[in-house]
């Protein structure tokens, strides 16, 4: 006897909607895995395009560097003028061997050049500088002697801008030239050199990464694997794609803006999804077996999880659209969704007060960072010194304006980047220098400094520009158009309650402190003048009892028979 399936009966609407359920997960399932592949390679590809991106920047940046370090070279440096102009025989010799030195000290700051080197016209003579674990004897000749041959056969290469990209007995290197009428200077490095920071990421057993020329010719690739694959290296690195015959591989790059080659990288494509192979045979049983629980896993998935998540993502979403005091109702369910709720309402109060407190903290920080950035800025000192470089490019004394222009930079350099908590004492006193310099170059023949300092503690650390400040009051109030003055500075170690100190004593041969600013300096009271607070010493003084509480002292008088007389005993703090 046949029983006959009415349309309306539950086990037909069970299993209809059954059908309905499981066959679109089962697809989806499948999908999503397949999917899953495709955003897996997606992020793979990204990722080391951001990798090959950020490394062939910091070539270019590199490049860019010892681009801009050969034309300051060749442009500004006095012994290569020198070289180019040949005024004797004596001097020729003299800063031909000052300008071998300076590049040999000079190839240090490039990690990635191989050679710096230098070329007379007038002589033919042809000097180089190596790093000592670089450039082997096979590339020291290749290059050396390409060089001589571009240059004596005055090739067009020379006289063009930017780095230009050489194969030579199976290596490619990267040449770039500075001439002059009487000078070549220029710097050498092996192309394969850069990709030693590349070769310690894993990019799967025959995965690489390498550079392509313009050309098309490839620098530290796997040929016999490209070739075996016939791998396409010509697509468009604008955008990842993959190529390979047997073995698929995915291909990003990055072009470089400073020479005409390229850095690739290439992932076999098996490794980025050989995760996903089991993963889908598990979601194919787990699908399958679905169909024995879904029923009752429905009820019981509704009631044990899925309203309690609704709770949870419903309160999520008030939270994203900036709604902070949303939080999760309690209700009766599982221990575990409890603790979450409890946790998540009690994080949420948390991140709410801690948003408030950050903001606050920001908006200090902002207003103390600008403040001590205002305080750096002197404009009366700016202007003055300005008028100064005026003056002297009027009288035509070219090397005093560069220096005066230099010794400016410097200065305005090291004073808005001084936002550290602390800076070596050498490069403070260095920044000092400088600036005692540009004082001296303003008022010839009326000032004069002296900086004594013992050489153990120039790498001892102390707040930025705290000795600055008071050299700028010094001669602020001490220079006088009537006499000249001397400034000195002295910096030396002493023990002061049963603690190693840096003692700084900074002495002026002007006309001292008045009385009652003495007073007020020694007490600690902000000074006020004609332009409203003085604030540069009362500031100093603050970040000191900050940074070392009640660790530190500063005392003012006036020296005998004259002159402002300022010492300062610092804790001290090796770096």
């Amino acid at each position: 006897m046949k029983t006959k399936i009415s349309w309306n009966s539950i086990r037909l609407k069970l299993v209809i909607g059954f059908l309905v359920l499981i066959v679109p997960l089962l697809i989806l399932i499948i999908y999503s895995n397949y999917h899953a592949m495709d955003v897996a390679r997606e992020e793979v590809a990204e990722s080391n395009d951001k990798m090959v991106t950020l490394y062939m920047g910091t070539i270019d940046s590199t490049l860019k560097t010892v681009e801009e370090y050969l034309i300051n070279t060749a442009t500004f440096d006095h012994d290569i003028q020198q070289l180019e102009y040949f005024l004797s025989e004596k001097d020729y010799t003299l800063a031909k061997i000052r300008a071998q030195s300076k590049i040999k000290d000079h190839i240090l700051m490039f990690e990635s050049i191989d050679s710096l080197f230098l070329y007379s016209n007038h002589t033919g003579e042809f000097t180089e500088a190596f790093k000592l674990d670089s450039a082997p004897y096979k590339d020291r000749v290749n290059a050396r002697n390409y060089i001589r041959h571009v240059i004596n056969e005055d090739s067009l290469e020379v006289n063009e801008k930017g780095w230009h990209l050489k194969a030579i007995d199976g290596e490619h290197y990267l040449f770039r030239y500075i001439k002059t009428s009487g000078v070549v200077v220029g710097a050498w490095l092996n192309l394969e050199t850069l990709l030693t920071p590349l070769n310690l990421i894993d990019f799967g057993e025959i995965g690489s990464s390498f550079f392509v020329t313009d050309a098309g010719e490839t620098v530290g690739a796997p040929t016999g694997l490209l070739e075996k694959n016939l791998i396409n290296l010509t697509g468009n690195l604008d955008n990842y794609y993959l190529s390979g015959s047997k073995d698929k591989f995915l291909i990003v790059g990055q072009p470089s803006t400073m020479a005409n080659f390229s850095l690739v990288a290439m992932i076999p494509d098996d490794k980025i999804t050989e995760n996903f192979k089991s993963q889908k045979q598990i979601a194919t049983i787990v699908a399958l077996g679905s169909l024995l629980i879904i029923p009752l896993s429905l009820f019981l998935l509704n009631k044990g999880v899925l309203a309690p998540l609704q709770n949870i993502v419903y309160a999520m979403k008030r939270i994203g659209s900036g709604n902070l005091d949303a939080r999760i109702p309690k209700d009766v369910t599982s221990e575990e969704f409890q603790l979450v709720n409890h946790t998540f309402n009690q994080m949420m109060d948390q991140i709410k007060e801690l948003k408030i407190n950050i903001y606050e903290e920001r908006i200090l920080k902002q207003k103390t960072e600008l403040q001590f950035l205002q305080y750096q800025i002197n404009p009366h000192f700016f202007m003055n010194t300005l008028n100064i470089i005026f003056n002297l490019a009027q009288v035509k004394k070219h090397d005093l304006v560069q220096e005066m222009t230099l010794c400016l930079v410097r200065y305005f350099r090291y004073t808005l980047n001084a936002n550290t908590d602390f800076v070596l004492l050498k490069d403070e006193l260095t920044h000092v220098k400088n600036y005692l310099r540009i004082q001296e170059l303003r008022f010839p023949d009326r000032f004069t400094y002296q900086v004594d300092v013992e050489d153990r503690l120039l790498n001892t650390e102390l707040p930025p520009v705290v000795i600055q400040t008071f050299v700028e009051n010094a001669i602020k109030y001490a220079i006088n158009m009537d006499y000249s003055i001397h400034l000195s500075i002295r910096v030396e170690s002493a023990n002061f309650d049963m603690e190693d100190k840096i003692k700084i004593i900074i002495q002026d041969t002007g006309v001292g402190f008045p009385e009652a600013v003495l007073t007020d300096l020694n007490t600690g009271n902000r000074i006020r003048g004609n332009q409203g607070k003085h604030i540069g010493i009362w500031n100093v003084q603050r970040r000191l009892q900050l940074l070392y509480p009640d660790r530190v002292s500063i005392s003012f008088k006036n020296a005998i028979p004259s002159g402002a007389w300022v010492e300062l005993m610092l804790p001290e703090r090796q770096n």
